[in-house]
């Protein structure tokens, strides 16, 4: 089984006090690992880390037991949803958007059309393919953002605040997407402060607070436990069902 492990990390932007210190957790493939803390405690970071983005000044990031530095593709099995949408997207429409990872791959037109029809379906957005990504609205955005990562099918999905400015439907579908890949034993991980997603999903929560990473299994504390040992606002959005 694939584990993605983070270990013994140490990771410091210039000139600011450590993020984390010799942290430690590992998310595993087939359930939700939901990193949870207050505001700056560094659960971005470690999404970014994860994902071989930063490079952590101490200890490694491991996937199938090996360095991800050592890993030629991937990058490639690696889909990540930045909090903020409009850091990824950069293409002027939301066509171009969803397709450009497959087209860097290689794919054949019909193949790219294909695939990009089947997740802005899935996702609700298939009308807004013909638009400009910057005429779209902070939850349409943050839908067309998920759609570019999910359209070549990564391994490994981490996700920062999918719930922020999405609406009902488009929480089902986000929903949807992610029990699906619990079921296909990929590994999921999510960096929120929405509660109500502590609800939804069994599996793994890890704490991010004072530098380091505590992880238990989700069945093992209440949500009152969590929030309370988390510092986070008890705020829970509408619930898919």
């Amino acid at each position: 089984m694939d584990k993605l492990v983070l270990k013994n990390v140490t990771f410091t932007y210039n000139g600011y006090k450590p993020v984390l210190v010799d942290a430690s957790m590992e998310a595993l493939p087939g359930e939700v690992t939901v990193l949870v803390g207050p505001t700056g405690s560094g659960k971005s970071t470690t999404l970014m880390l994860l994902a071989g983005l930063l490079v952590p000044e101490k200890g490694s990031v491991y996937f199938g037991g090996r360095p991800i530095r050592e890993l030629e593709n991937y990058r490639r099995l690696v889909g990540i949803l930045f909090q903020n949408p409009e850091d990824q997207l950069f293409n002027p429409t939301v066509f171009d958007e969803i397709a450009y990872s497959l087209r860097t791959m290689g794919l054949s037109s019909s193949e790219i059309v294909d695939r990009v029809d089947s997740i802005s379906e899935k996702l609700g957005i298939k009308h807004l393919l013909g638009e400009y990504t910057y005429r779209l609205s902070a939850g349409q955005k943050k839908l067309v953002a998920i759609a570019s990562i999910l359209v070549y099918s990564p391994e490994i999905l981490l996700l920062d605040e999918p719930s922020t400015n999405i609406d009902y439907d488009g929480l089902y579908a986000i929903d949807s997407i992610i029990q699906e890949y619990v079921g296909k034993e990929k590994i999921v991980v999510i960096a929120t402060h929405d509660t109500s997603l502590l609800e939804r999903y069994s599996g793994r929560v890890c704490i991010v607070r004072d530098a380091k990473i505590k992880c238990r299994d989700s069945e093992a504390l209440s949500l009152d436990e969590i929030v309370r040992e988390a510092r986070l606002p008890y705020l829970s959005p509408t619930r898919c069902s």
